[in-house]
């Protein structure tokens, strides 16, 4: 996921817990439509690019651009949210499994869910609340793949989840590696073997990615400046900002941004 540019800001198709003893749904392919559930109770079949799975309690459901069957013969309970999304096709896709069986790490991804729901509800209008929230839960999600496939153990994986609630509640400022290290109680390198090992990148490169991918959609949907769109998480030098996003992407970020209007 983290090669996907995002041409919009999320925005909420639907977000419910849904619970019923016989279940079967058909749903069309839909390249700008991202669900992601996690099964509470019981499970659930899934016919996804013809091959059959099923997904017990824990296990987390993507489905994205495919046109699946869902049923279940038993009770079964669920929690998802869907999104629609516009992004860039030719600079990437999802590298996301139709199912993630890691039912011991999908709490922290199953809290997000719960947070859209219980803001499309309250506050359905803030828009940018809950496409804040999806992308957080994108990135839960990729971790939680990323840490089946790397067999990391399970103090690596807190230490990451923690790294990623401290870099998502202080996003709008300057961060530090050390600053993290500190919140987390370990050193700087530690800190970082942790990241490239589960994660394939810096914590570094982690937080300018996340930051420069909000600075544009924000220059996108509120059609303001870099400058102004830069100072919102905490850079001061726009130009900075600029060669940042070249190295990252290849390409202008103001250009990015135009090509999309």
């Amino acid at each position: 996921m983290s090669n996907v540019v995002f041409r919009s800001l999320p925005r909420l198709a639907f977000a419910h817990k849904f619970s019923i003893d016989r279940y079967r749904a058909d749903f069309p392919c839909d390249f700008k439509r991202i669900e992601i559930t996690v099964i509470t109770e019981g499970e659930l079949t899934a016919i996804l690019d013809g091959k059959t799975y099923t997904a017990k309690k824990g296990d987390i459901l993507f489905r994205y651009g495919i046109d699946p069957t869902v049923e279940s013969e038993k009770y079964h309970s669920h929690h998802t949210v869907c999104f629609y999304v516009d992004f860039d096709r030719e600079k990437g896709s999802f590298d996301i499994p139709h199912i993630i069986h890691s039912p011991e790490n999908t709490i922290t991804c199953l809290q997000i869910i719960d947070k859209i729901i219980e803001a499309s509800i309250l506050s359905p209008e803030n828009e940018l609340l809950l496409s804040g929230l999806f992308l957080q839960l994108l990135g839960e999600v990729e971790s939680i793949f990323s840490e089946s496939r790397s067999g990391s153990t399970p103090g690596e994986h807190r230490y990451i989840e923690r790294a990623k609630k401290y870099i998502y509640e202080h996003i709008s400022e300057p961060i530090l590696q050390n600053d993290i290290a500190d919140y987390l109680g370990i050193t700087p390198e530690y800190l970082c073997y942790v990241f490239k090992k589960n994660e394939g990148c810096s914590v570094i490169r982690l937080i300018n990615k996340i930051k420069l991918t909000r600075i544009r959609l924000l220059m996108e949907n509120n059609r303001i400046s870099l400058a102004q769109a830069s100072a919102q998480y905490g850079f001061s030098d726009p130009n900075y900002v600029s060669k940042l996003y070249k190295k990252y992407y290849n390409e202008n970020i103001t250009q990015a941004v135009k090509r999309v209007k």
